[in-house]
């Protein structure tokens, strides 16, 4: 639900515009705007992991490699820090709520990246590349899914991991009793109790991340379908570190079952040597790989 409140800049500086707007259901989010010149209609959206901020080495660097060929926007989603509220506005009245990768629910990020996108478009841009990193590829990835917005130009994989059977293997005996107790927590309205086991999630999140059931498990199970990913028409670039240490099976088999299962018009890949999972100290190299993907993309 809208509240009708005005999406606006909230302060300039001289590395990019503090922009503050309201998702789809009314949740207030807060961003940054990097754009060198206005003569692109161009923005690369930019999607954090679980846990992250909207300021990172990445984002710096996409921001630098992008230049004056699109803007870059960057956002906190209410999955940013473990534990956070915003305002929740309906009408006139407002409210706090609770977010955070602890309590957020995953598939209220297509509110988040629809209200970003409604944004940007009242200041201009008519064209955007989704990229995310981590738990932000899930996300980009289930927004383009269900919106199929032909605004979309693109999207960009930073390390799009298996989280399902990374934890599913990580409990190991315990699956099958955490995830019933996930499961009946919700069913007892009590989805917001956190879990020690589950890194201090709620339930209801970390049921998100484990049950097959659930959208967000599902998109990146590298021995499911993927249907939700190979539904995405869209041009995808998708990149792992050759370190990547939350792999479960050699990056390029991850790259080569999503070439595979993808029915993109154009389907890229890239394997950044030396890169770990979150790309520190090879940041210049992904931001590269984004610029040249995008530039590529909306050349088409």
């Amino acid at each position: 639900m809208r509240s009708g409140l005005p999406d606006r800049v909230v302060g300039t500086g001289t590395c990019g515009k503090a922009v503050r707007f309201i998702a789809d259901d009314g949740v207030r989010l807060d961003g940054i705007l990097f754009r060198e010149s206005k003569a692109s209609d161009t923005c690369i959206v930019y999607l954090h992991g679980m846990g992250g901020s909207m300021i990172s080495g990445l984002t710096m660097a996409i921001a630098e490699a992008i230049g004056n060929k699109a803007a870059l926007f960057t956002f906190n989603n209410r999955g940013h820090d473990s534990e956070a509220s915003a305002w929740k506005f309906s009408g006139r009245r407002r409210k706090r709520v609770r977010i955070g990768v602890n309590f957020e629910r995953f598939e209220d990020s297509v509110n988040d990246i629809s209200g970003a996108i409604r944004c940007l478009r009242r200041m201009g841009f008519e064209r955007f590349v989704l990229c995310g990193h981590s738990t932000g590829c899930q996300k980009v990835t289930y927004y383009q899914y269900r919106k199929r917005d032909r605004a979309v130009m693109g999207l960009a994989l930073l390390a799009p991991c298996d989280d399902y059977n990374l934890n599913r293997r990580s409990l190991g005996k315990k699956y099958a009793k955490s995830l019933a107790e996930c499961r009946g927590m919700m069913r007892k309205r009590k989805g917001d109790t956190l879990l020690s086991y589950a890194r201090g999630m709620s339930a209801q999140r970390y049921d998100s991340v484990i049950d097959p059931k659930r959208v967000e498990a599902r998109i990146f199970d590298y021995e499911g379908r993927l249907a939700e990913f190979s539904k995405v028409k869209a041009p995808i670039l998708a990149v792992f570190g050759t370190e990547e240490e939350f792999r479960l099976m050699p990056v390029k088999k991850y790259l080569d079952i999503l070439r595979v299962k993808s029915r993109s018009v154009s389907f890229s890949a890239a394997e950044i040597e030396g890169a770990g999972h979150s790309f520190e100290g090879t940041e210049a190299d992904v931001a590269e790989a984004v610029s040249s993907f995008a530039s590529k993309t909306l050349r088409r």
